[in-house]
């Protein structure tokens, strides 16, 4: 039976209301009585809980997660724990799952699926790098904070849920195959990260064209996924540019061997593509490890007065960095006169240390880059920039440039001893 709204957890989580069935988990908004806040609780089903090799996964897929919790785009375990024959892990409460943005055939925006897309790989990259597989990428394990990040959750317990159908033969639970890997259902023992790779691809696919690649009852699922027919994303998304829908079909790739490697190369083809798919218009977490680490390329198509001649030709900055860092902002400008680039902060404690104003004489096809040091905040904020362009002290570009730079604390990963 369900747990009734008012009963206690532990006498630390206070049930408010179901909010869902899994395979083998009941979730429960609740109340965390200490910290006066909002959790969700996900209750192992008794069922499974008395099942002690079952059991034993459960607790040591929570324990995988909880040892993630240091990366920004991971949903962390706050809590594993056990009441009576209740046993329940808690994880902070999203209010909004990629699931909530896509149903009745909605989507996100090319640039949007790209922010997502790129922010799981980020959490894909850390896990990978930790050993540990996800195994169970759907929508509804993309979540959301209140500023938009982008949160991978419930690592490992999808593959549970699989074990718990075969072992105990409730078919009627059996997970959907939708978004697995052709060889993580022949083989569920013998995946590695391209598995993950190819069930994010398949998400993403879903972003763009607003439903999923594969339709229609189990044994048809799997019949055109081991055949790798799926229709073609242009067809069904005509404005999802050509290399974006190129990116997107290769990591669904049915044969491994065919997909990216891992998720550090299926992020880089995003940073490498140009300005088809590489877009700035929202600020994504990037690399944890140094500041300058990744950068962004924002190749533009501007609007330029008539009597001007210039191009810009893009911009290149860190898109995360660590607090008080100091990062350069470079920017590239062809054309031909005297011009004055001015780069200003728009958002509070990041300060151009050098001044705004950078004055450029270019000749006939000559390019030059202007460079600006910039120090952030010495606290977790985001920083949006504008940039212009004047000649004569009148506005080259007709609306100015506006970007975005994160400044964030992120813990140090230290690799793992062979």
């Amino acid at each position: 039976m369900p747990l009734e709204p008012g009963c206690s957890l532990s006498n630390k989580y206070e049930i408010k209301k179901l909010l869902g069935k899994g395979t083998i988990t009941e979730v429960y908004l609740a109340h965390h009585k200490a910290l006066s806040k909002d959790v969700v609780v996900k209750v192992l089903s008794p069922h499974i809980a008395a099942d002690r090799e079952l059991l034993r996964r459960f607790v040591s897929e929570v324990e995988a997660i909880a040892a993630l919790e240091a990366h920004p785009n991971v949903a962390w375990v706050l809590d594993l724990d056990k009441d009576g024959r209740w046993i329940y892990y808690v994880m902070d409460y999203y209010q909004l799952s990629l699931k909530d943005m896509l149903t009745d055939g909605k989507k996100l925006t090319p640039e949007d699926a790209v922010r997502v897309t790129s922010q799981i790989l980020q959490a894909l990259r850390f896990a990978h790098s930790n050993g540990i597989l996800h195994r169970d990428i759907k929508p509804q394990n993309i979540v959301f904070k209140e500023d938009g990040v982008a949160v991978l959750t419930d690592f490992g317990i999808g593959e549970v849920a699989r074990e718990a159908v075969q072992k105990l033969k409730i078919t009627q639970l059996l997970p959907s195959p939708i978004y697995l890997a052709p060889e993580h259902i022949r083989n569920p023992k013998a995946i590695d990260a391209r598995a993950d790779i190819y069930a994010l691809g398949a998400v993403m696919y879903e972003m763009l064209t607003g439903q999923p690649p594969f339709k229609g009852d189990i044994r048809s699922v799997y019949s055109m996924k081991f055949l790798g027919r799926f229709t073609p994303i242009r067809e069904l998304a005509p404005e999802v540019p050509e290399e974006l829908a190129r990116i997107v079909e290769k990591a669904m790739a049915t044969d491994p061997k065919n997909r990216y490697s891992s998720a550090d190369e299926f992020l880089s083809e995003f940073e490498e593509s140009g300005e088809e798919v590489f877009y700035i218009s929202k600020p994504f977490v990037c690399d944890m490890d140094l500041p300058l680490v990744r950068r962004a390329r924002m190749t533009l198509s501007l609007e330029i007065r008539d009597d001007a001649i210039l191009e810009v030709k893009g911009i290149r900055y860190p898109l995360v960095v660590s607090t008080g860092a100091v990062f350069p902002v470079e920017v590239t400008l062809s054309g031909h006169g005297e011009f004055q680039c001015v780069l200003r902060p728009r958002s509070k404690g990041f300060t151009v240390i050098d001044g705004p104003f950078r004055d450029i004489s270019l000749g006939r096809e000559e390019t030059q880059k202007p460079l600006w040091q910039v120090k952030a905040p010495d606290e977790n904020a985001v920083g949006e920039f504008e940039l212009q362009v004047y000649r004569s002290g009148e506005p080259v570009l007709r609306e100015p440039i506006v970007f975005r730079a994160i400044a964030a604390v992120y813990a140090r990963v230290e690799e793992k001893k062979k």
